[in-house]
């Protein structure tokens, strides 16, 4: 029977190289989130409806997700 992966592999050889470069920027994030990231670049990405997008809230040099932080209601409050 034929290995459907190597036969994609065999027509298309950059998806061996795609696969082995997130493999390895995946362990560079690993290696970075090991308690030496001091996690001062973070991204909130809002939830978007149309491309169904899901909230998220992560480091941008390691890649580790944190939780939603909640919105300061009372500065958002007018006349503050």
């Amino acid at each position: 029977m034929i290995d459907i992966h190597d036969a994609e592999l065999d027509a298309r050889p950059d998806l061996e190289i795609i696969t082995k470069t997130d493999e390895v920027s995946q362990k560079i994030r690993e290696a970075n989130s090991e308690g030496k990231c001091e996690h001062k670049d973070m991204e909130y990405q809002a939830y978007e409806a149309d491309t169904n997008v899901p909230e998220d809230y992560f480091c941008l040099n390691c890649g580790k997700q944190f939780d939603i932080p909640e919105p300061d209601w009372d500065l958002m409050r007018e006349g503050k």
